[in-house]
């Protein structure tokens, strides 16, 4: 699977995941059904987030010609990643809870939109098919790597668990990380 396929399945993955926090913004479910369900988002989020970064906008950055393409991409994510964590707040209260849970979703959408759309088809101008699969792997990979370990690692920087997987010109050596 090449990292475009991979990057949509997890894509397609959350989103009814984010319909399901909308309908609990809008109805008197258990406040802990809520948080629950938002801690479960804000994992796989940040699972697909620190992966994404470290195969595919690190690659892209990398390049000269790719480096644009990246400049918004990681405050998006630091963005949705503040929306998550209002949610899993006990503090938050209903209402702030509601807006950060349409934030969240029209964050997502947006970035997700622009990303399959835009970004992808700059990024194959840019990396080769083979490059691509081999970021597939890097990415599913890593993922995995990182499912299971603890939290905190998913705050540092990742590159080094794929390092070897990436494909040639994006390696970077282990020793500086």
């Amino acid at each position: 699977m090449n990292i475009y396929e991979a990057l949509k399945k997890d894509h397609a993955h959350v989103l009814p995941q984010l319909k399901k926090l909308i309908s609990l913004a809008d109805d008197n479910a258990d406040r802990g059904v809520k948080i629950e369900l938002a801690q479960k988002v804000q994992h796989e989020i940040k699972l697909h987030n620190r992966a994404e970064e470290a195969v595919l906008y690190r690659s892209l950055r990398d390049l000269s010609a790719g480096a644009v393409l990246t400049e918004d991409r990681y405050q998006e994510h630091a963005h949705m990643e503040a929306c998550l964590h209002a949610l899993v707040s006990v503090t938050t209260l209903p209402m702030e809870w509601r807006d950060a849970a349409l934030d969240l979703c029209t964050s997502f959408k947006t970035h997700v939109a622009d990303e399959e759309n835009r970004l992808f088809k700059a990024a194959q101008r840019l990396i080769t098919n083979e490059e691509a699969e081999m970021m597939g792997e890097a990415f599913l990979s890593l993922k995995r790597e990182l499912e299971s370990m603890n939290n905190e690692i998913l705050e540092e920087n990742v590159v080094g668990l794929v390092a070897d997987a990436m494909p040639e010109r994006f390696r970077v050596p282990t020793s500086h990380i």
